[in-house]
């Protein structure tokens, strides 16, 4: 995939007939962004906690008939504004790598290095790493 930052960015529009957000990234590659999961999958400060990696927002708590009212790119980054006085940011770079259809080609690369522990691997000369239940239990 070419670098979405070679060039500016830029908001093309809102689509409400499929209800997504168009972005023209700076290569040129035309992403379409779901309305929720671009909700869902703000990376404001205020909904994702950048340092644990985790959202602050519950999903269920987002209206299923929420829609944008404007969105605009700068800096590389989408805001969208939305019906209900929030708005939303997320970097063009992270959209254009884990934006629906994208992000699980991403992942299958990272889970397919993963090789799975086994009794062996675990417990092989690690006599710290088992604990009597009785030692649990009185610790004294």
């Amino acid at each position: 995939m070419t670098s979405p930052l070679t060039g500016e960015a830029k908001a093309v529009g809102i689509d409400r007939e499929r209800k997504v957000v168009e972005v023209c990234t700076g290569s040129g590659e035309r992403l379409s962004l779901p309305w929720i999961w671009l909700r869902d999958h703000c990376r404001s400060a205020t909904s994702y906690n950048h340092r644990t990696f985790q959202r602050k927002q519950d999903l269920l708590a987002i209206p299923l008939h929420i829609e944008p009212t404007r969105a605009r790119v700068e800096n590389d980054t989408l805001f969208v504004q939305w019906d209900d006085g929030y708005e939303s940011e997320s970097g063009i770079k992270w959209l254009a790598e884990m934006s629906p259809g994208r992000g699980t080609a991403l992942r299958a690369s990272v889970y397919s290095k993963r090789i799975p522990w086994g009794q062996g691997q675990q417990l092989h000369d690690r006599p710290w790493a088992r604990v009597p239940f009785s030692q649990l239990i009185h610790p004294d």
